[in-house]
């Protein structure tokens, strides 16, 4: 039996190792694209009205129609379709035409379902445990009147790039290896997990006053960050790392969140094409929730800074309210 060179060192997986991470990086894509194949449905029916069925107009009178008096069909006496001289017309009342998408030229209170996706780099203290990271998530979003926006979101958190990595001091050798119950080398990942949820509230800055449901947007969120280092080992086979210990070591922390932002809105006037791009910021006070760090055997709960900067775009799924079947004047 040939034994491992107990001299080599463990490699962790890197961000370009594409055997290692095709599989992470499938289940992400896969999320996104169950979100999308979801969503694409729905997105056809929200873009066009009710179709409206013709008014329903008099019939013309007839210029000969008779009039029978006492029952005889001999006695009969023409009417005229000439209105009186003294009789006033009213004028017929201006119908809108309800085809015609108002968003174009009129503020609006949509609401909307809103999926999204980013990249972002940490600052602070969280620059020393992780590196940049992905996001995406899900939002529900509302503009009141063209102007005042408000919401809510929440947003996966996830990367292959993690910098503290001398988490099993304790258990490991000299050249930095986990051994398994076997006797041969752990491969384990190691791998960044974290959550953003929040509400926020904003303001719209339309570009062009004829389009007032699109433009600048200013908010600003508040909610909860939470991380921790994700210990992934498919072997399985290392007792020391099964699911009870490794919260002894996966730091995991958590905090209240202030989220401000700035990006551009837009709803298209034919209804299909909405979107946002946004430049974002979220700085929190979090703290290690663990009573006890495994592999120095003291607490750590020392407030810690946390931050991260990034992009996000997003697409729109506005919930329009349809337009009435049928209309009836009386």
């Amino acid at each position: 039996m040939v034994h491992p060179n107990p001299y080599q060192k463990h490699k962790i997986m890197s961000f370009f190792d594409v055997s290692s991470s095709s599989i992470y990086w499938g289940c992400r894509l896969g999320l996104v694209c169950l979100m999308v194949a979801i969503c694409l449905p729905i997105l056809p029916c929200m873009g066009q009205d009710s179709p409206l069925q013709p008014l329903t107009k008099p019939a013309p009178l007839d210029s000969a129609k008779t009039i029978s008096s006492g029952g005889s069909d001999t006695d009969t006496q023409p009417i005229s379709t000439q209105p009186h001289p003294n009789t006033s017309i009213k004028a017929a009342p201006y119908l809108p035409n309800l085809r015609k998408p108002v968003i174009a030229a009129i503020p609006l209170s949509i609401s909307s379902v809103q999926t999204h996706m980013g990249i972002l780099l940490p600052a602070g203290d969280l620059a020393k445990r992780f590196g940049a990271a992905g996001q995406v998530g899900l939002e529900f979003g509302r503009i009141v009147r063209g102007k005042w926006l408000m919401g809510g979101n929440i947003t996966h958190l996830f990367s292959n790039s993690v910098r503290e990595q001398d988490i099993f001091s304790n258990i490991a050798t000299e050249s930095g290896d986990v051994i398994t119950r076997d006797g041969v080398f752990e491969d384990y990942r190691l791998r960044m997990f974290g959550w953003l949820m929040s509400v926020r509230i904003g303001h719209l800055i339309p570009i062009n006053p004829a389009r007032p449901n699109r433009g600048f947007s200013m908010e600003l969120g508040f909610g909860l960050m939470q991380h921790k280092i994700r210990i992934e080992t498919p072997v399985l086979n290392s007792p020391q790392l099964s699911a009870e210990y490794k919260r002894g070591y996966d730091r995991l922390s958590n905090g209240l969140c202030v989220s401000p932002a700035l990006g551009y809105l837009h709803y298209a006037p034919n209804r299909r094409i909405n979107y946002f791009i946004r430049l974002e910021g979220h700085v929190a006070q979090t703290r290690n929730r663990r009573t006890v760090n495994y592999d120095t055997g003291l607490p750590d709960h020392r407030l810690r800074r946390d931050a991260l900067w990034g992009l996000r775009v997003g697409w729109i799924l506005p919930l329009y309210r349809r337009a009435e079947k049928e209309v009836n004047f009386f």
